[in-house]
């Protein structure tokens, strides 16, 4: 879901084989071997391992809720 906002946003997105993140071409092309370490501090991979737990527990509470609801009708 983060992906999805960056793109959404203009944050990240892809142009002439390259992927750019907030305009700023990253040095690198789709398929190019790269070390974990490397894909590790990529930046919107840094926003988005960042904000996996938190979204998960934000749709895990809006789930319990609506099954909650849905069992009193």
């Amino acid at each position: 879901m983060v992906h999805a906002k960056q793109y959404i946003l203009k944050e990240l997105c892809y142009r002439k084989h390259q992927m750019c993140w907030k305009g700023v071409p990253q040095g690198f092309t789709l398929g190019e071997d790269m070390m974990i370490e490397t894909y590790y501090d990529l930046p919107w991979e840094i926003e988005a391992f960042g904000r996996e737990e938190g979204l998960m527990v934000m749709f895990n509470a809006f789930l319990k809720q609506f099954y909650e609801s849905y069992e009193k009708d």
